[in-house]
């Protein structure tokens, strides 16, 4: 039974419990017995950005990363929110991207960190409102997309090159988040196909490409956004900057969202959705 203590009978049987989670936690990771083989593990070198971290226990998280050579991974990371815990926890905020080598295991579904250190030192975006919420969304739509534990180097490559460019920009960013979910979907394999024609003025979300008449089925985008659509697609390429004002930026965003829904199993609402247009 646990001890009682006097007049904190509740709090310090949940520190106890909490306490005796991570013990468990740690012995199923070293422990054959608990069904975690130390024996097949090895130690990787590898890079990986944050998609998500949530405290566990009393001092520990567990972190979503989207690594470079295994694709997405949870570990968990003991002790990293004690007072001389020398891991900073704030090296787990979203979309940070870390040079990691960590223990893996393909039979294992939680893994530990051996040594972690920043492989991406962002200089704008920590102190731009605008841009923190852009990479709060990007963060949320990655981990309701992405959730396979599979390398794809060309989809890490895209997310890291389009963080260094947002990092870098002084302006026209505004419509990143638009950009970001427009190269994503290619990287995912459901493309926007570019605009054939001038006379091509409407985009069916369901076909995903351009059409000269208006689908039956209202999921669609009509002039003048789809004009605007048009030259996001275009423009995903060159890196070109599509003016537009704010009310067409979020109407965008929603048409974007609806695309990802209609074409993903795993999409559901966007907490970060609200945030992004409040700034925008």
């Amino acid at each position: 039974m646990l001890k009682r203590y006097p007049g904190q009978g509740s709090y310090m049987q949940r520190v106890i419990l909490d306490r005796h989670h991570e013990i468990l936690d740690e012995c199923r990771f070293f422990c054959p017995i608990f069904g975690w083989s130390d024996g097949n593990r090895m130690l990787l070198h590898t890079q990986g950005i944050v998609f998500r971290a949530i405290k566990y226990g009393e001092s520990s998280i567990i972190t979503d990363i989207f690594t470079r050579e295994k694709g997405l991974l949870s570990y968990i990371i003991g002790g990293v929110r004690k007072k001389n815990s020398k891991v900073s926890p704030g090296l787990f905020q979203v979309m940070t991207v870390l040079d990691l080598v960590v223990y893996h295991s393909d039979s294992q579904k939680l893994h530990r960190i051996r040594e972690v250190k920043p492989a991406l030192l962002f200089q704008s975006i920590p102190f731009d409102v605008a841009k923190s919420s852009i990479i709060l969304f990007m963060a949320e739509l990655c981990s309701k997309t992405i959730q396979e534990p599979e390398a794809n180097p060309g989809l890490y490559e895209f997310i890291v090159h389009t963080l260094k460019e947002l990092d870098e920009k002084r302006t026209h960013f505004q419509n990143d988040h638009l950009h970001f979910m427009v190269g994503l979907a290619a990287q995912l394999g459901f493309a926007l196909q570019p605009r054939q024609s001038a006379g091509d003025a409407y985009f069916d979300l369901r076909e995903g490409q351009f059409a000269s008449v208006a689908p039956e089925h209202m999921e669609h985008v009509s002039p003048p956004l789809s004009g605007l659509l048009a030259d996001l697609v275009w423009h995903q390429q060159s890196g070109g900057h599509v003016p537009m004002d704010r009310a067409s930026r979020r109407a965008l965003l929603s048409d974007l969202i609806l695309y990802f829904r209609l074409h993903t199993d795993q999409m559901k609402d966007l907490k970060s959705y609200h945030i992004l247009t409040e700034v925008l």
